[in-house]
């Protein structure tokens, strides 16, 4: 959990464009970062601790009840759903246009589930920032899995796209078949401020919206005849629609989800304790 980080980029004004450097290594399990070794009061900290606790038990019967069982327990609203089929998570593997990740969200924890992989959460720690979780294949009618914190989300979660503190990404990208990228839109930068046009690659967009043109619900298609063409990804034709909780991914907890990103990455990095006592490692 090493990265090539310039720690001295943490305290530079909040609106500043990033520099990106690569000469100082940060270490967020060392002082004075000791990332693991704090004690987070985070939402979902708090939940497994009554989950420890025999206070609070999971709905094993199935992947569904255990998801909405889950989502209940935090407050995440299961109509917060959002789809996506770009290869941009831990689960990079399974994740494509035939497997689309679900993402729900409140106002502080997020909670992404894929068919066939494992469940994933970021809740915000009030001064650690993100703090992630990742739950272990489901066993239907079983116990609840071990879930344990991920040090490898680190890799994306705490480099240039958040400013190098621990934190939250979207990205919008034209992926193919396999989930991976073709076309990148828009990188290292979340807010209400991005363009609609540069949003949306790679996520599934449903309902009605005013949008003309956009990179929602499209893949990239090699043929040798015809050289890249995008093509058509909606939702349900390519997967099964039933597969998630709801058969939408609408525009409004689009628009919400992306302005909350925008304003909790930017008030963490503000307030990130290293800036408040001006240390460096």
């Amino acid at each position: 959990m090493r990265f090539s980080l310039l720690l001295p980029f943490l305290c530079t004004p909040l609106l500043r464009a990033a520099e990106p450097q690569k000469d100082i290594v940060i270490d967020f399990k060392a002082p004075p970062h000791s990332y693991l070794q704090h004690e987070p009061t985070d939402r979902f900290t708090a939940l497994l601790a009554k989950v420890n606790a025999g206070e609070v038990k999971f709905d094993t019967t199935d992947d569904k009840s255990f998801l909405v069982s889950i989502l209940r327990e935090l407050d995440i609203p299961v109509s917060s759903q959002l789809q996506l089929f770009s290869a941009t998570s831990l689960q990079s593997e399974i994740i494509n246009p035939r497997n689309p990740r679900a993402l729900y969200f409140n106002e502080d924890t997020y909670v992404g589930y894929v068919a066939g992989g494992k469940v994933e959460v970021i809740s915000m720690d009030p001064t650690h920032g993100g703090i992630f979780h990742i739950f272990d294949r489901l066993r239907q009618g079983g116990p609840a899995p071990l879930i344990g914190r991920s040090e490898k989300c680190f890799n994306c979660h705490a480099g240039n796209a958040t400013r190098r503190v621990p934190g939250l990404i979207a990205e919008s990208i034209l992926p193919m078949l396999s989930g991976a990228s073709l076309e990148t839109y828009r990188r290292d930068e979340q807010g209400h401020q991005i363009p609609l046009e540069n949003r949306f690659g790679g996520w599934v967009l449903t309902g009605n919206h005013h949008l003309k043109e956009t990179h929602a619900n499209l893949m990239g298609v090699t043929r040798s005849s015809k050289g890249m063409q995008k093509v058509s990804v909606e939702a349900g034709k390519m997967w099964d629609i039933d597969i998630h909780l709801l058969r939408t991914s609408d525009i409004l907890p689009h628009l919400v989800h992306e302005h909350q990103l925008g304003f909790e990455n930017r008030v963490f990095h503000a307030v990130y304790p290293l800036c408040r006592r001006g240390q460096t490692a």
